[in-house]
């Protein structure tokens, strides 16, 4: 480590974006695909983060907003057929689960930033893993009641603007060699 680094970061964060991102920028619209769908996934792990955290500090929240947690967690686990407990685990399991498939899919996210061929293959695999472990710890009724309009909402655009993205780049643009080219 440098020892100027505790006078300014900026050359270490500098070091690792270029370590992350790449030499060569992308085209633009690789670009702006990427910032949306990193925002997508962001709000996507965000959810999910505030999600455990509501189910493992629920006695807190009752503390501090009044709001019966419990008693919420409690008729959902009768709708599903589990008991209290094992819905509990069940919700900090798929949460954290989740969340990790969501930092997965942003680190796929970078290998589309640098023109990676195979980020479909893997987005799929993780976005195959996120539906079936929620219906493994849910149901079928994860699918059908538990994911709400925006959340689909959210998928369709992530999964359009990705997929449209990648189109272009593979078909129509010939190569990033000249990096001059790099403007649309």
């Amino acid at each position: 480590m440098d020892e100027n680094f505790l006078q300014s970061p900026m050359p270490f964060i500098n070091r690792l974006r270029a370590w992350i991102y790449g030499p060569n920028p992308p085209k633009l619209f690789v670009k702006i695909g990427y910032g949306i769908n990193s925002f997508i996934a962001l709000i996507f792990v965000g959810w999910h983060l505030l999600g455990f955290s509501a189910v493992f500090f629920r006695k807190f929240v009752f503390a501090k907003k009044q709001i019966a947690v419990d008693e919420i967690i409690q008729s959902n686990a009768k709708k599903l057929g589990y008991t209290f407990e094992e819905l509990i685990r069940y919700l900090q399991i798929h949460h954290l689960i989740s969340a990790g498939l969501w930092i997965l899919i942003l680190w796929v996210l970078v290998l589309f930033w640098r023109g990676n061929k195979r980020i479909y293959l893997y987005l799929l695999f993780l976005l195959l893993a996120y539906f079936i472990q929620g219906i493994y710890f849910f149901g079928w009724r994860f699918i059908t009641h538990e994911l709400t309009l925006f959340d689909w909402l959210m998928f369709v655009v992530f999964c359009t603007l990705l997929l449209s993205s990648g189109i272009i780049q593979m078909f129509f643009i010939k190569s990033n060699d000249n990096p001059e080219e790099n403007i649309i």
